[in-house]
Protein backbone atom coordinates (compact mmCIF):
# COMPACT_ATOMS: atom_id res chain seq x y z
CA UNK A 1 0.00 0.00 0.00
CA UNK A 2 1.30 3.78 -0.93
CA UNK A 3 1.56 6.14 2.03
CA UNK A 4 -1.22 8.91 0.54
CA UNK A 5 -3.92 5.59 0.67
CA UNK A 6 -3.03 4.52 4.12
CA UNK A 7 -3.90 8.01 5.24
CA UNK A 8 -6.62 8.37 3.47
CA UNK A 9 -7.58 5.26 5.21
CA UNK A 10 -6.79 6.58 8.81
CA UNK A 11 -8.78 9.74 7.85
CA UNK A 12 -11.70 7.63 6.69
CA UNK A 13 -11.29 5.90 10.13
CA UNK A 14 -11.27 8.82 11.97
CA UNK A 15 -14.51 10.21 10.52
CA UNK A 16 -16.57 7.13 11.03
CA UNK A 17 -15.46 7.46 14.61
CA UNK A 18 -16.29 11.27 15.20
CA UNK A 19 -19.66 10.48 13.42
CA UNK A 20 -20.50 7.56 15.88
CA UNK A 21 -19.19 9.22 18.89
CA UNK A 22 -21.65 12.14 17.42
CA UNK A 23 -24.30 10.42 16.83
CA UNK A 24 -23.83 8.63 20.80
CA UNK A 25 -23.46 11.21 23.10
CA UNK A 26 -26.18 13.37 20.82
CA UNK A 27 -29.16 10.07 21.56
CA UNK A 28 -29.06 10.39 24.76
CA UNK A 29 -29.27 6.78 26.71
CA UNK A 30 -30.88 3.82 25.35
CA UNK A 31 -32.06 0.65 26.66
CA UNK A 32 -32.89 -0.50 30.23
CA UNK A 33 -31.48 2.13 32.77
CA UNK A 34 -33.30 0.99 35.99
CA UNK A 35 -31.32 -0.04 39.22
CA UNK A 36 -32.87 -2.64 41.46
CA UNK A 37 -31.22 -1.41 44.50
CA UNK A 38 -32.63 -0.25 47.45
CA UNK A 39 -32.58 3.15 49.37
CA UNK A 40 -33.20 4.18 52.96
CA UNK A 41 -34.36 7.99 51.23
CA UNK A 42 -38.23 8.06 52.40
CA UNK A 43 -40.38 7.71 48.61
CA UNK A 44 -41.46 11.56 49.45
CA UNK A 45 -38.17 12.42 49.11
CA UNK A 46 -37.80 10.06 45.79
CA UNK A 47 -40.90 11.43 44.64
CA UNK A 48 -40.13 14.76 44.29
CA UNK A 49 -37.16 14.45 41.83
CA UNK A 50 -34.84 16.57 44.35
CA UNK A 51 -31.13 15.56 44.16
CA UNK A 52 -29.62 17.60 47.18
CA UNK A 53 -30.76 17.58 50.42
CA UNK A 54 -29.86 20.55 52.87
CA UNK A 55 -28.43 19.35 56.47
CA UNK A 56 -31.20 20.67 58.46
CA UNK A 57 -33.45 18.08 56.10
CA UNK A 58 -30.92 15.46 56.78
CA UNK A 59 -30.91 15.38 60.43
CA UNK A 60 -35.06 15.64 60.58
CA UNK A 61 -34.83 12.71 58.24
CA UNK A 62 -32.13 10.94 61.17
CA UNK A 63 -34.35 11.61 63.75
CA UNK A 64 -37.14 10.66 62.44
CA UNK A 65 -35.19 7.05 62.31
CA UNK A 66 -34.27 7.48 66.33
CA UNK A 67 -30.56 8.71 65.77
CA UNK A 68 -29.77 11.88 67.83
CA UNK A 69 -27.54 14.32 65.97
CA UNK A 70 -24.95 16.26 67.97
CA UNK A 71 -21.80 18.28 66.62
CA UNK A 72 -18.83 18.66 68.24
CA UNK A 73 -16.41 21.52 67.98
CA UNK A 74 -14.90 21.00 65.13
CA UNK A 75 -18.20 20.79 62.97
CA UNK A 76 -18.39 17.25 62.03
CA UNK A 77 -21.68 15.51 62.51
CA UNK A 78 -22.39 12.07 64.72
CA UNK A 79 -25.44 10.31 64.60
CA UNK A 80 -25.92 8.08 67.55
CA UNK A 81 -28.28 5.28 67.98
CA UNK A 82 -28.95 3.34 71.29
CA UNK A 83 -31.13 -0.36 71.45
CA UNK A 84 -33.90 -0.70 72.66
CA UNK A 85 -32.28 -2.45 75.80
CA UNK A 86 -30.50 1.69 76.16
CA UNK A 87 -27.23 -0.05 76.62
CA UNK A 88 -25.76 -1.19 73.32
CA UNK A 89 -25.52 2.51 71.34
CA UNK A 90 -24.64 2.35 67.41
CA UNK A 91 -22.92 5.82 66.24
CA UNK A 92 -21.56 7.16 62.73
CA UNK A 93 -18.49 8.61 63.35
CA UNK A 94 -17.10 11.52 61.22
CA UNK A 95 -13.37 11.52 61.19
CA UNK A 96 -11.94 15.03 59.40
CA UNK A 97 -8.59 14.81 57.51
CA UNK A 98 -6.06 16.16 59.81
CA UNK A 99 -8.28 15.47 62.65
CA UNK A 100 -5.42 13.97 65.84
CA UNK A 101 -6.28 10.89 67.80
CA UNK A 102 -7.04 12.19 70.88
CA UNK A 103 -9.54 14.65 68.91
CA UNK A 104 -10.94 10.79 67.47
CA UNK A 105 -11.00 9.50 71.26
CA UNK A 106 -12.74 12.40 72.36
CA UNK A 107 -15.48 12.22 69.60
CA UNK A 108 -15.90 8.39 70.66
CA UNK A 109 -16.41 9.02 74.49
CA UNK A 110 -18.66 11.85 73.52
CA UNK A 111 -20.69 9.06 71.45
CA UNK A 112 -19.99 6.67 74.73
CA UNK A 113 -18.09 4.48 72.51
CA UNK A 114 -15.12 4.61 74.43
CA UNK A 115 -16.18 4.68 78.06
CA UNK A 116 -12.07 6.17 78.88
CA UNK A 117 -10.30 8.19 76.06
CA UNK A 118 -7.06 7.76 77.96
CA UNK A 119 -7.79 4.01 77.67
CA UNK A 120 -8.29 4.06 73.55
CA UNK A 121 -5.26 5.98 73.32
CA UNK A 122 -2.69 3.69 74.90
CA UNK A 123 -4.31 0.87 72.50
CA UNK A 124 -3.76 3.44 69.44
CA UNK A 125 -0.53 3.60 70.73
CA UNK A 126 -0.33 0.03 71.50
CA UNK A 127 -1.03 -0.69 67.91
CA UNK A 128 1.35 1.97 66.57
CA UNK A 129 -1.57 3.12 65.12
CA UNK A 130 -1.58 6.89 66.23
CA UNK A 131 -1.08 8.05 62.43
CA UNK A 132 -3.16 5.65 60.68
CA UNK A 133 -6.01 7.09 61.20
CA UNK A 134 -7.93 7.56 57.97
CA UNK A 135 -10.61 10.04 57.38
CA UNK A 136 -14.15 9.12 56.41
CA UNK A 137 -17.51 7.42 58.27
CA UNK A 138 -17.14 4.46 59.97
CA UNK A 139 -20.18 2.74 61.62
CA UNK A 140 -19.13 1.82 65.27
CA UNK A 141 -21.00 0.14 68.18
CA UNK A 142 -20.05 0.61 72.01
CA UNK A 143 -19.80 -3.56 72.01
CA UNK A 144 -16.67 -2.69 69.76
CA UNK A 145 -13.15 -3.24 71.78
CA UNK A 146 -10.84 -1.12 71.08
CA UNK A 147 -8.52 -2.54 68.96
CA UNK A 148 -11.73 -3.51 66.28
CA UNK A 149 -12.67 0.36 66.39
CA UNK A 150 -8.71 0.86 65.83
CA UNK A 151 -9.09 -1.44 63.02
CA UNK A 152 -11.89 -0.05 61.77
CA UNK A 153 -10.93 3.84 61.65
CA UNK A 154 -7.27 2.98 60.36
CA UNK A 155 -8.17 0.74 57.47
CA UNK A 156 -10.15 1.30 54.00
Amino acid sequence: MKKKTIRKLAAGWFSATCCMALFYFASGPTGATESTQTSSVPESRLQSQETAITEEEMINELEKMNYTVTSNENGEDEESQSSENGKTIHSILHVEEGMTSSEVADSLQRLQIINDKDHFSEVLAGQKAETGIQAGYYELSSEMSGEEIVDTITSQ
